[in-house]
């Protein structure tokens, strides 16, 4: 994007991190995030200590999350594009 290129050292890292989540793939069903059949929601959680004090904000959240997008509707392009101004 600016044509910036990364040190040496950040780049190796991100090289790593990569890597990392490509080996993920395989013992997850192709995922690296969230299990096969998992929301993003719980693998967030999942990774979360309880210990952590914002452990019960973030449950709050995904629980009113998962409230608000019960009722969602998937639309077509077509019916998207009519919605815009």
């Amino acid at each position: 994007m600016t044509g910036r290129r990364f040190e040496v050292g950040y780049a190796a890292a991100f090289e790593a991190f990569a890597q990392v989540l490509e080996s993920r793939k395989d013992g997850l069903g192709g995922s690296w995030f969230n299990a096969p059949g998992e929301s993003s929601a719980d693998a967030f959680l999942r990774r979360l200590k309880t210990s952590d004090p914002a452990h019960e904000i973030y449950k709050a959240y995904a629980a009113e999350r998962a409230e608000k997008w019960a009722g969602a509707k998937a639309l077509t392009m077509e019916a998207a594009i009519a919605e815009m101004p």
